[in-house]
């Protein structure tokens, strides 16, 4: 998908973030990176590992989108991180994510997330700065109920339900 994209937005560069996890993430990684050497992406191509909450911020606040790739996801904390940050995301609809996401409204959710819907929505948000700009402040809007007020009201609510049932 990369190639696709990047042939059409040349100055695009991909970022993975974090290390692996689960039983064949080691492997996974390796061909990832055997994958990038050769296909000649060593210069748009970075893995940087896992970084500190302050870093992963700055690398959020200096990007456009986040492919969330992760076979399994219990929350979706990336997502509303990334969301909160005005950082649209991209992800497989395999997971808690479709709590988060609406289709072109703060990211984009596919079964696969390598098919038609997906590349034209990174597309849109790299080559055009006002659909990045919509869909970058509907993102900060999404996630204001994942708030820890909004949260801690709704836990005290949930109590007093419990505590007069």
């Amino acid at each position: 998908m990369f190639e696709i994209i990047e042939k059409q937005i040349h100055d695009t560069e991909l970022c993975f973030i974090g290390g692996p996890s689960g039983n064949d993430g080691r492997e996974y990684l390796d061909q990832l990176k055997h994958y990038v050497v050769s296909q000649n992406l060593e210069d748009k191509v970075k893995f940087v590992g896992a970084l500190s909450p302050e870093e992963i911020v700055k690398q959020l606040n200096s990007s456009k989108l986040l492919v969330h790739n992760s076979q399994f996801e219990t929350f979706g904390l990336v997502a509303i991180e990334a969301n909160a940050c005005g950082i649209p995301v991209v992800s497989s609809n395999t997971n808690t994510l479709s709590e988060i996401i609406e289709n072109d409204i703060n990211g984009y959710l596919s079964d696969a997330l390598f098919d038609e819907g997906v590349i034209d929505f990174i597309l849109k948000v790299l080559s055009s700065e006002s659909y990045f700009e919509n869909v970058s402040k509907q993102s900060v809007k999404a996630v204001e109920k994942f708030n820890w007020e909004t949260t801690a009201d709704k836990i005290y609510d949930l109590y007093q339900e419990v505590k007069f049932s």
